[in-house]
């Protein structure tokens, strides 16, 4: 942690700049917060390239090759991310340059540098504080996404395993699985006949006496 001399000394040196001398640089000045604003929106500064940014989300586009809303926003949120972790680590060293005292007074890094010494007490931690979270920002978008395409892959493979068994059952059983029925009892058979066989013979009365008959019981 800087001492108070050390801090006292960076002040006095940021105040006796003369300010931005160039349209670039008076231009990136008047956009300067009162703080530091490395967690504000993400925009590019006017003293940074746009073409740059562009081909860099160009190049992320290309390597991650997004296909949903969702998987653009994550691929621009690594982009994004690594352009501001390139900005902390480029103001990092406009602050060590303003602190030896070998920065470019007109240089806009060179006025943000002075006004995150003015409003931290420690302005290189600050700024390495904002790399890792930028650093942690764009591992865990890349980390989502890479999730997310797993969990795609791994229901496409479903789906193929689902329809190729599918495809392997046979015409006949996906006939005889859709159209087969409990087999229900057969009807009661009302007929007389049937009726008859079913119930007891009725009791019939011995046969009558035969007198002609040559036998008889004594």
């Amino acid at each position: 942690m800087a001492t108070q001399a050390q801090t006292s000394a960076n002040q006095r040196n940021a105040q006796a700049s003369t300010g931005p001398r160039t349209a670039q640089g008076k231009s990136a000045s008047s956009g300067n917060a009162t703080k530091h604003g490395l967690s504000a929106a993400f925009r590019v500064l006017t003293n940074e390239n746009q073409e740059e940014f562009d081909e860099l989300i160009a190049e992320f586009n290309r390597t991650f090759a997004p296909t949903t809303a969702y998987e653009r926003f994550l691929v621009e949120e690594m982009a994004q991310s690594r352009w501001r972790l390139a900005r902390a680590r480029r103001l990092e060293a406009a602050v060590i340059e303003l602190i030896v005292g070998s920065a470019d007074p007109a240089d806009a890094d060179f006025r943000l540098a002075a006004a995150i010494i003015n409003n931290t007490v420690d302005p290189l931690v600050v700024l390495q504080r904002h790399a890792a979270a930028m650093e942690r920002t764009g591992y865990r978008a890349l980390k989502q996404l890479l999730a997310l395409r797993k969990l795609e892959a791994q229901a496409a493979r479903d789906a193929a395993r689902q329809n190729e068994a599918n495809l392997n059952v046979s015409p006949d059983a996906k006939l005889k699985t859709r159209h087969k029925t409990p087999h229900p009892e057969a009807p009661a058979n009302n007929s007389p006949a049937a009726a008859e066989s079913r119930c007891p013979p009725p009791n019939r009365p011995p046969p009558a006496h035969d007198e002609t008959n040559p036998i008889r019981a004594t």
